[in-house]
């Protein structure tokens, strides 16, 4: 692995977590549940920047709370909107069939998380045993708890209470850090007694009071602390962080995601509110420190961030899109080996690796990897007060969640649960209750005092407003009348063009018809006159009028032969209802080809009366 450069980021927005929207600065807080740090972060340039910070080791996450703010307010200002980072919330990395650029509704995307998160939930309820939160406390040494933890498990395979401790135990406590009290002693073998008589378990704590390594207030605060950590009857409330496309898979998407219990979150709002703040989002521990990388990172380029926090060892592989793995392992024993990390760390010698850890041994871990490794990894990029400088290593965490809070770094590298619990009803506020009481009698002596004075000067607004209204009503009234008139004439319009056309459609039927029955007419004729013809005679032309009467003129050389044509014609056209309307015959002295003879025109109706033609209709439109 080698050392990190400084690149742009090219982090896709995160469309579906909720960012908190605290402004330019926010308070951020971290309980890790062995120690409560708070600090002020505001924007410098394009980071975040830690202003100053507080820490408290009360065992009491409440009490914790109000101890390290009040110092953090004693340095200066602090904001009202803030963020928290609890041990408490559970990170995983998720693969859904659900891709970033086509995300379901935000209640059912809630509700497909909840139901992947689960069942590592439930996992995770038993990784922090007694003796890793005596460890962290620092009221056993990590050698002290193996000891004790391999004394139980001696006296639980022989089944038996009391006795003389094992070897290991005895060296245990030979170097421990301190021995409990005589009395304590006499009191935790009292209780060994009595549990053997009444045959339970063997506990860690009691074996450990009873080696004198710790004492029973240490021992009913780490047990304090593990219902602190684990609640397994809480609903879950889930937050979710896009990552990316699954590059062979369509359809699926990575989404980073985090849970917490529903009343560990409200008690967390609760203890905020009792101190002045405004809780706006979770984030966990564990993973979060990878978002300062947002601008690192760019090119193909990737890096894995080793977070040591608590009792927990967690590695996050980052790229350019935002978190491809998260990898988390508990080390009960209180003591981060190196190891674990090498086994997290595998298959991944190309990555660029950083350490976040608040361990009180990163020193010690960091100087074994660079022995494995042939270089010491860097710490995360994180900017700090001169006066907290040299812890900047421990505080990634917090200044990611301060600049994804802010805005400065909002890619797709943290996790926010959102704090949306709504505060108590009104019925539930007695100050609420108090404040519409004394608005209310306020408002009943002002309407008295102005009741008079304002009695005219109510008539003549109210008369004038319905004066306003009338004419109003008015003007819309005939506004109405006029549009009505309009639709009228249009109505009008419409019935006359729909006459019309009717009329048009009707003639055109007509015509239709007249038509076929013309040409069918002419077709007849035309047929008798080709069979009527001769060498003496010559058809000049057959012609119909206006009239509907069909002209037939010809040439013939007799006037015998006129009348003939006459007579033929007239047989053959008479079934088809053609009648002689007229008959002309006269001498031509100059006929066909210079010779004389004799001009024949007919005019032929039909028998009832002339068909109206299209120049007829014309007429009787101009009648």
């Amino acid at each position: 692995m080698s050392g990190g450069a400084t690149t742009t980021d090219a982090t896709p927005a995160n469309v579906v977590s909720h960012l908190p929207r605290v402004g330019r600065r926010v308070t951020v807080v971290e309980a890790s549940g062995f120690r409560l740090r708070a600090a002020v972060v505001v924007t410098k340039g394009r980071r975040a920047a830690i202003e100053r910070v507080a820490t408290s080791r009360n065992a009491d996450p409440e009490a914790a709370l109000a101890e390290a703010l009040g110092a953090l307010r004693a340095g200066g200002p602090v904001s009202k909107q803030a963020v928290l980072i609890s041990s408490q919330v559970t990170p995983a990395l998720l693969e859904l069939p659900v891709t970033p650029s086509n995300p379901r509704p935000a209640a059912q995307m809630e509700e497909l998380v909840r139901w992947e998160l689960e069942p590592q939930l439930a996992q995770q309820a038993g990784v922090r045993p007694l003796g890793a939160i005596l460890v962290a406390r620092g009221h056993l040494a990590p050698a002290q708890a193996r000891a004790i933890g391999a004394e139980v498990e001696e006296r639980r395979r022989q089944g038996r209470r009391g006795g003389p401790p094992t070897s290991g135990a005895r060296a245990a406590s030979a170097s421990g850090i301190r021995a409990a009290s005589a009395s304590g002693i006499r009191a935790a073998s009292a209780s060994q007694a009595g549990g053997a008589r009444g045959g339970s378990a063997v506990r860690f704590g009691d074996v450990a009071i009873e080696l004198g390594l710790t004492g029973r207030d240490e021992i009913d605060e780490a047990r304090r602390l593990q219902r602190w950590f684990a609640d397994p009857d809480d609903e879950v409330v889930c937050g979710f962080a896009a990552q990316g496309e699954l590059p062979d898979e369509p359809g699926r998407g990575r989404w980073l995601a985090a849970a917490i219990g529903r009343r560990a979150r409200q008690a967390w709002i609760d203890a905020f509110a009792a101190n002045g703040l405004v809780l706006r989002g979770i984030y966990p521990t564990v993973g979060t420190g990878a978002a300062t990388l947002n601008g690192e990172l760019a090119g193909g380029r990737r890096a894995s961030v080793l977070d040591v926090q608590g009792d927990l060892v967690g590695c996050a592989r980052v790229a350019e899109v935002g978190v491809t793995d998260l990898r988390l392992v508990p080390h009960p024993d209180g003591e981060p080996s190196l190891d674990r990390c090498l086994e997290l760390i595998a298959g991944r010698e190309d990555d660029i690796l950083y350490l976040a850890t608040g361990s009180a041994d990163a020193e010690l871990l960091r100087k074994q990897l660079a022995a494995v490794l042939g270089e010491a990894p860097p710490s995360l990029p994180v900017t700090t007060s001169d006066a907290d400088r040299a812890d900047a290593a421990s505080l990634a965490g917090i200044a990611a969640a301060g600049a994804h809070a802010i805005g400065v770094a909002p890619g797709a590298r943290a996790v926010c649960i959102p704090a949306r619990e709504a505060g108590p009803g009104a019925s539930q506020r007695p100050v609420l209750w108090w404040a519409a009481a004394l608005v209310a009698i306020a408002a009943l002596v002002f309407a008295g005092e102005r009741w008079r004075a304002g009695r005219l000067d109510a008539a003549m607004s109210a008369s004038a407003a319905a004066q306003e209204r009338l004419q109003a009503v008015q003007r819309e009234t005939a506004r109405v009348r006029g549009i009505e008139t309009r639709v009228e004439a249009l109505q009008g319009e419409l019935e006359a063009e729909g006459a019309w056309l009717a009329t048009a459609d009707a003639r055109r039927r007509l015509l239709e018809e007249t038509l076929q029955a013309r040409e069918r007419r002419l077709g007849v004729v035309l047929d008798a006159l080709r069979e009527l013809a001769s060498p003496t005679l010559a058809i000049d032309r057959c012609e119909e009028t206006r009239r509907g009467e069909l002209v037939i003129s010809a040439f013939t050389l007799t006037q015998r032969d006129a009348e003939e044509l006459a007579r033929a014609l007239l047989e053959r056209l008479a079934p088809e209802g053609l009648r002689l309307a007229g008959q002309s015959v006269t001498r031509s002295g100059a006929g066909r080809l210079g010779l004389a003879g004799f001009a024949l025109e007919l005019r032929l109706t039909e028998s009832d009366a002339a068909t109206p033609t299209a120049d007829d209709d014309r007429d009787e439109d101009a009648r």
